[in-house]
């Protein structure tokens, strides 16, 4: 079943008059993810890791603020490891999705953003439109080492196009340049945030 969304574009003439224009984007599918997005910052979580062990239990000061799929940052003091939560053990012990070794060092642990799932495959993608109601960092496929990152200031949308990649490649480039497995939102403002993203694709 065909997908069609009517894409409005502005810009400012030479007079400093507004000029909006539109036209219609045909695709096979519609990957979209809405999701009222808490705020997580150092704030948040703010502990330390008091027993240091190579694995996806890791045993802390506390794990007060800590909520499943908040993102985690480990630093030592001299390197920064991300984590996703998967579950919390307790009041002193947190499961984490993937093993980090804190035997040696001294390591502060604070709350850095929240991971969601999110399939998109690179090749198909023909638009892509991006609105959060606060200041909110997207970091695609993790935020150690993201696929691409996004600053969006709140209310302003990131809208592009296949179009617009065939009228310019240079000004208006791909945004991927690999298939979408997840999203970490960092959401820089004061209380929850929604966050929308949307995705046409060809399949």
């Amino acid at each position: 079943m065909a997908v069609t969304r009517t894409i409005v574009q502005s810009s400012q003439g030479a007079n400093g008059a507004t000029l909006t224009s539109s036209y219609t984007l045909t695709s096979d599918s519609e990957v979209n993810f809405s999701q009222a997005v808490p705020n997580v910052t150092s704030s948040t979580v703010n502990t330390t890791v008091t027993a240091g062990a190579n694995s996806a239990t890791q045993t802390v000061a506390s794990t007060a603020g800590m909520t499943v799929d908040m993102v985690l940052a480990f630093y030592n003091g001299s390197a920064t490891t991300y984590c996703v939560v998967q579950s919390i053990a307790s009041a002193t012990s947190v499961v984490l999705t993937a093993s980090i070794n804190t035997t040696l060092g001294s390591w502060t642990v604070t709350g850095a953003g929240t991971y969601y799932g999110l399939e998109v495959p690179y090749a198909g993608i023909q638009s892509v439109f991006f609105l959060a109601g606060a200041t909110c960092t997207l970091y695609f496929n993790g935020i150690g080492s993201p696929l691409a990152t996004f600053a969006l200031s709140a209310g302003v949308t990131y809208n592009w196009s296949i179009d617009d990649y065939a009228i310019s490649a240079t000004a208006c480039p791909k945004p991927f340049s690999g298939n979408i497995t997840s999203v970490t939102v960092v959401n820089s403002g004061s209380t929850t945030a929604q966050v929308d993203l949307s995705f046409l694709v060809a399949v």
